[in-house]
Formats: C-alpha cells, structure tokens, sequence
C-alpha cells in the first residue's frame, strides 16, 4: 500500500511527522515572550488586576539538539512508511461493516483530517508540577493552613509575593522542591544554604531514557521519559482539599515517612496522574498540555491490557497483533506487549488528604531550612493515607482498539485509540474522549536533566 492507496482507504493523507527548524522555534518563543511581557504592561498601565506566580511550574530541563529532532522525525516517518501500509492492510480484513460505519471512525476522520506541520518547541522538559493560580480561601480555612500560613508572613518580599500568588499548598511544594534538590527561585540571589552550590550538586541532576517517540498525527509528536529514580506522587493543585469520592481511607502514617522517600533527592515529586516526558512540538490546534493526555491514553490502554491478562481475559477484548516482515501478521501474547512497552509516571497520590501535612512543615525549611526541627514536625504530623477506589475498566471502550507491534518490537502502531481530555480519568469514562492513531517507536536515548523553577512569561 502507497501514500494513493492508503489516502483512497482511510480518507486520510498518509501521516509524516514534519517540522519548523530550531531556528523557526526559538523566534516563535522569543516573539511570545515579547507579548506576553506586552501584554503584562498593558495590565499595569490599565489597573487590571491579575495575580501573577513568579514561577509557572517545576521541570527537569532536556537539551535535545536539532539533530536529535531530525533523528526523531525521521525515525517516526520511516517506521510508518515500512509498517503502516501493512497494518492497515489487516487492519480492513479484521474490520466489519459495522465497525467501518461506527461514531469512533468519524471521530478518528475528524481529528486526523487535517495532518498539520508540527512547531518544534525551542527548549524541552519533563513537567514535574504545575503551579495553578487557584483561590486560596478553602485552604486557609483550616486551622493548620492558617497557623502554618502566619509563621510564613516574615519572608522576604519576593517570597512573600509568591506565598500570595499561589495557594498555601503549591508555596509548600515549591519550598519542598528548593529543599530536596537544591534548586533556587528565579528571583533567589541569596547565598545561603540552600542554593550556594544549587549549580555544582548532583542532587537536581536526573538520568532518563528517553524510551519512544510517541506520533499522534495532526496533534502532537513527544518523547516517553524513564526517569532514573522512584516517582512520589504530589496531589494534584485543584486548590480544594477534599473530600475525593475516589479516595478511601489506607491508614495512619506520620509525615517523616515522606521526608525519608524523598530526602536526598532520592525520588522525584511529580503531580499524580502525570506521565513523564518531553514534548518536541505540536501542531498550532493544540497546546503542548495535551502530550500527557495521549501518554495517559496509552498508559490506560496497557493497564486495561494487564487487568485482561490477570483475570484470564486475554483471548478476549483484545487485538494484539505481530506484524513480519514479509508483511504476514499473527497473535501477539498481550504479555509481549507489556514488556516492550511502558509509560513511565505516577498514578494516584497515596498523600491525597496530607495537603494540610505539608503545608504545616513548610515553615521549618522557608527560612534557615531547620531540618531537625524539619523532622521533629514530621514526627508528629499524623496522616491518613490515601486508596484510590478500584475502576472498572469498560471493556467496550476498547472494543475498536487495534495494536500492531513489528516484529522487531520497535515500532508500535494502536489505533482507534481512547483518550480523556481531562487528566486522571480512564479512557472511555468521560464525555469529552476522542479516539486518536498513536505511532510509537523506540528510541532508547540516554540523557541528563536538571530540575529546575520555570519562571512564568
């Protein structure tokens, strides 16, 4: 099958990544700079008000060179124009009329329509946390908030103003992301403790592999990040804190527990149902945001293929297929799938109710970064933590989901594949799903990053 004929199947061009060179990239991020810092000035001269966050979010920096992206795109075009043509080909044999006909094909037609050029992103990270500009009132309405959000007025004024643009909570995260890395703010010129060798210890450096670039036509192009070190999952910054329906109780722990997981920057924090990596470009339809929403996708599709495996299912809800190279295809053991394929991140947070913990520890590292006072607190700080109820994962969500794995296992194509708009939910569940093809093919690139503030534009 050819660009013609597959195009006179589907409807579709056949999809290729393509893109903006580096150069193109770096002029579109520094002409947005100049109007956001514009626009910002036109809310000043004007009286508008507008809470502003010295920093938008916390990430691990990735230098990914031009001709990494080159390789990268290349690698994606290659893969689809040698194993795409035949998987399409068993694609149309395991198809019915019924499914050729059904609602998820004209979603897929009206999400890949239009295969845009992809913008390459300037510069590259891993999102670890991002700090929302939500209301604060419900938090400071609980008595540990409150006291702990009064020892924290004697900051100096650069704090201060970020303590009042965040929430309590997303200041103590942030305080706790300065402590265990050793990083500094963007305003942070002291040289104290915690930052006078910030750019010479090891303890913000992070290895990874960056293990598959991940091709969703006309959307997004990114890279799956294997980070070296244990993930804890932070809740996430919905300003609330609770109750969460989705939650039970999973017993009582006291808040030292957390200090020893990551003290020593022996894990990294990451906000729960985010998957680690790093977004090279999307098209001008879409944000870059929406690169962990099709990890995610992926990530539920395996665990829906692990839950089949466990319970015995797997001959059922499922089409997994080997695609050879002399272009025949067989059953594929869905276990082969899951060893070949993972989606690096962190599920459910297991502190969902310790927002108020870790707040109140906050003030014994904001200032000299007392860590035995740091430790008597946590001793004493009590928690429940957190279960996420068991979801049942529906299996016709699944049920015009196709995987064709080459018989190398180093390119993966899935196709009518469910993905939530809204982070934290299982593909399938929520009204806002579209079904996108999702191109995958290995990469196994090894790099260093560093965690480190963004500042906000």
């Amino acid at each position: 099958m050819d660009a013609d004929e597959y195009e006179q199947y589907t409807g579709l061009p056949m999809p290729k990544a393509v893109g903006a060179t580096v150069q193109e990239a770096l002029d579109k991020y520094l002409k947005d700079v100049e109007a956001a810092n514009e626009q910002h000035e036109h809310e000043l001269t004007n009286g508008v008000p507008k809470r502003r966050s010295a920093i938008e979010f916390t990430g691990i920096k990735v230098d990914v060179s031009n001709e990494d992206q080159k390789l990268m795109i290349d690698l994606t075009n290659h893969a689809i124009e040698k194993w795409l043509p035949v998987c399409m080909l068993h694609a149309r044999d395991a198809c019915t009329e019924v499914e050729k006909q059904s609602p998820t094909a004209d979603k897929e037609e009206e999400t890949g329509k239009d295969v845009a050029d992809l913008h390459l992103n300037a510069t590259h990270h891993v999102t670890l946390f991002y700090y929302g500009l939500h209301d604060s009132h419900e938090q400071l309405e609980d008595p540990r908030i409150k006291d702990a959000y009064e020892e924290l007025q004697y900051l100096d004024p650069e704090s201060s103003k970020l303590l009042e643009a965040l929430t309590p909570y997303e200041f103590a995260v942030a305080i706790f992301y300065r402590y265990f890395y050793k990083i500094r703010f963007p305003f942070d010129r002291r040289k104290t403790k915690h930052v006078e060798d910030a750019d010479a210890t090891p303890l913000n450096e992070v290895n990874m592999i960056l293990r598959h670039v991940v091709f969703v036509p006309g959307v997004v192009m990114c890279a799956t990040a294997h980070l070296g070190k244990p993930l804890v999952a932070l809740p996430s910054p919905d300003g609330k804190l609770g109750p969460y329906d989705d939650y039970d109780d999973g017993g009582v722990i006291t808040m030292d527990e957390f200090i020893k997981e990551c003290g020593g920057a022996q894990a990294i924090m990451l906000e729960e149902d985010h998957c680690t990596h790093v977004t090279l470009g999307v098209t001008k339809a879409y944000k870059p945001v929406v690169s962990n929403n099709i990890c995610q996708g992926i990530r539920d599709y395996l665990t829906y293929v692990k839950v089949q495996i466990r319970c015995g299912k797997e001959k059922e809800g499922l089409f997994i297929k080997k695609v050879m190279q002399d272009e025949q295809a067989c059953d594929m053991d869905p276990r082969e799938l899951i060893e070949c394929l993972e989606i690096y991140g962190a599920g459910f947070s297991r502190y969902k109710f310790a927002k108020p913990n870790i707040v109140e520890l906050a003030p014994a590292i904001a200032y000299e970064e007392d860590e035995v006072m740091l430790m008597e607190h946590a001793e004493c700080s009590v928690l429940e933590t957190s279960v996420k109820k068991e979801e049942s994962i529906l299996q016709h969500c699944y049920k015009d989901t196709m995987c064709f794995v080459s018989e190398d296992k180093k390119c993966i194509f899935i196709k009518h594949l469910p993905i939530s708009r809204s982070v934290g939910h299982a593909g399938g569940k929520e009204k806002d799903d579209w079904v996108v093809d999702a191109y995958l093919c290995a990469l196994d690139k090894p790099v260093t990053g560093k965690i480190q503030f963004y500042a906000s534009a």
